[in-house]
């Protein structure tokens, strides 16, 4: 067994737990599903399906393409992350590769939702400047590589901070931010799949069969329905339809559906109907949630703050971690020729054959938002 061997062993229990094992045999094999996993993982392990060809069956599983794609790439950097580390401590055993690879690329997935995702999600510049600083401070990135922390949050912000900050409550994501940040329904009906070979696309379903039940049964769980919600957070509640959205033909849907009675609009309903901030992706209610939980799951977390070193990470992991900067980092480190055939702009996050975010030397926090 080699380093290689642990992120082998994480994906085949994804698999394993998607593809409902007792039945594999039953599951025709195919080739399509490896996509450029390395030869390394794709002659350890065989994906198969039923009735499609992208690994993920109908029955029992919610799961997607994107989800395959997602789990590909994050055993590729599992793989590479604990191969560098192999090579600079030879001494560990697999399940401590793993471990170091797991905490690592579990960082650099933090890292991306915090200054990549989230500007996208959060399209204008003052949450770009915020979310920069969230992550380095508002001394930025080029002082925090070279001088380290500060010992003060807020020039050099919670990653790396001596301690944890919680305000007295233990580490955990609230039951609120669960329930705005159900965002299945951002995503489209329909995705284009392409070869890289190749300028022939085609579309295919987003979500299985059973993604269909994902709406239903997240609505029957919120803990109150929008107004409550909103009074809950001091935001001031919806009087009438015409205070949510300006969309007529959703406002006469809303009215088809729950009458005049703004009492009873569920929740995600609601999130998805409010009208938005410009550039936002998500309603004013759901950014409030995450206003307060995006710096907390920072500052609340012992592995980005006490633990946040190279004792914990491993020089190389923790290396690793302050050089990746976007998801499309990860992408042309993994899959190069992919990124420089499609992926034109800035973040991955964005429409890749959109033009990248012209250079721009102004400092991003003395810069005037736009």
């Amino acid at each position: 067994m080699n380093a290689i061997e642990p992120a082998v062993k994480n994906l085949h229990a994804l698999s394993r737990s998607n593809f409902k094992e007792p039945r594999i045999g039953n599951y025709e094999n195919t080739q399509e599903d490896n996509l450029f996993m390395p030869k390394e993982i794709t002659n350890r392990i065989k994906i198969q399906s039923s009735r499609t060809k992208w690994g993920f069956n109908e029955e029992g599983c919610n799961s997607s393409v994107v989800a395959a794609c997602l789990a590909i790439v994050a055993a590729n950097v599992k793989s590479v992350i604990a191969e560098r580390i192999s090579d600079n401590y030879p001494q560990l055993e697999d399940e401590e590769l793993y471990r170091y690879a797991r905490l690592v690329t579990s960082a650099v997935i933090a890292k991306i939702h915090t200054i990549d995702w989230t500007a996208e999600l959060l399209k204008m510049d003052t949450l770009r400047a915020g979310m920069q600083a969230n992550w380095y401070g508002l001394l930025g990135k080029t002082y925090k590589d070279h001088f380290g922390h500060t010992g003060n949050s807020i020039l050099s912000r919670f990653v790396g901070i001596r301690k944890p900050e919680n305000d007295g409550v233990t580490y955990s994501l609230t039951e609120e931010f669960v329930s705005v940040y159900r965002m299945h329904s951002l995503l489209p009906d329909e995705i284009l799949l392409r070869d890289i070979d190749s300028l022939q696309g085609r579309t295919s379903p987003l979500l299985s069969l059973n993604g269909m039940f994902i709406h239903a049964f997240f609505i029957s769980i919120y803990i109150a329905r929008y107004n409550q919600f909103r009074r809950n957070m001091l935001m001031r509640p919806i009087a009438k339809w015409e205070d949510l959205t300006n969309d007529k033909e959703a406002i006469a849907v809303l009215r088809e559906v729950y009458g005049e009675d703004v009492e009873s609009l569920d929740l995600l309903v609601g999130l998805m109907a409010e009208k938005k901030i410009n550039g936002f992706a998500i309603s004013e209610t759901a950014f409030f949630i995450f206003l307060l939980m995006a710096p907390r799951r920072l500052k609340a977390d012992r592995f980005f703050t006490s633990n946040f070193d190279e004792e914990t990470y491993t020089k190389e992991g923790l290396k690793w971690v302050n050089t990746t900067e976007s998801l499309k980092d990860v992408l042309g480190r993994h899959y190069p020729h992919m990124v420089d055939k499609w992926l034109n702009s800035t973040s991955a996050f964005s429409v890749w054959d959109s033009n990248p975010s012209p250079r721009n030397y102004i400092p991003i926090y003395l810069r005037i938002p736009r």
